[in-house]
């Protein structure tokens, strides 16, 4: 199974767990002022991050998150204070925005599914779901791909097929936790406005920026896991 994430589905036992952040997303694209050139943007605000993601058609993809009263009123506003509101958050990076598509908000948390059965596997979405403040959930879905792949490669001509899907299901585990515990963490972190806290988190993020090691080697393990 590499797809959904659906309470039940018939004729399968599953073991799933979900955590509610309280955090609702709006998504859309937006036509910038300046072309975007290929760059993608993250920028951690006090209602939330805003991510804005380069697409074909010259416009970004918009991913807006925060607390579910706060997406529910941006989804209220027309389209010219929608854009307004958008531009006094993200700044002038890209300068004004001019136009955007339909709306569409949907609540965030977080799940992580167990398949009860020894020759069924779930990977992808259908394996769990993230808070997007860290982008990992197609990234995770890509290794859970291949790491299956590489079992099914090497391991196949060794192992029944049981004993195979279970080491899979067993290293894919130890990964997943820490992901989804990283994941939590980037969440609360950037929701807490406590004295000192929002001052800490821009010194880690200049570093973050400024140092190429750190930065290679942090792309690296959010990209590959490595």
């Amino acid at each position: 199974m590499a797809d959904g994430a659906t309470e039940e589905i018939e004729g399968l036992e599953l073991n799933k767990k979900i955590k509610h952040f309280n955090h609702a997303a709006i998504v859309t694209k937006v036509l910038s002022e300046i072309p975007h050139r290929n760059i993608a943007y993250e920028r951690f605000t006090s209602n939330g991050p805003i991510a804005l993601l380069p697409n074909k058609e010259d416009k970004f993809s918009l991913v807006w998150t925060g607390p579910l009263k706060f997406i529910e009123d941006l989804k209220k506003l027309n389209d010219e204070c929608f854009l307004s509101q958008l531009h006094e958050s993200f700044g002038d990076r890209v300068g004004s925005f001019e136009e955007c598509e339909k709306r569409i908000s949907f609540d965030l948390k977080q799940t992580h599914v167990e398949v009860m059965h020894s020759n069924i596997v779930a990977l992808g979405n259908a394996s769990q779901t993230m808070h997007p403040v860290a982008g990992q959930g197609l990234n995770t879905g890509f290794r859970d791909a291949y790491k299956l792949s590489q079992s099914l490669r090497d391991d196949l001509n060794t192992k029944n097929l049981e004993t195979l899907i279970n080491d899979y299901k067993q290293s894919r585990a130890s990964e997943r936790k820490k992901i989804l515990g990283f994941t939590e963490l980037l969440v609360k972190s950037f929701s807490n406005d406590l004295v000192g806290f929002k001052k800490a988190r821009g010194y880690a993020l200049t570093l973050l920026d400024i140092s190429r090691p750190i930065k290679q080697s942090f792309v690296r393990k959010m990209s590959y896991g490595e």
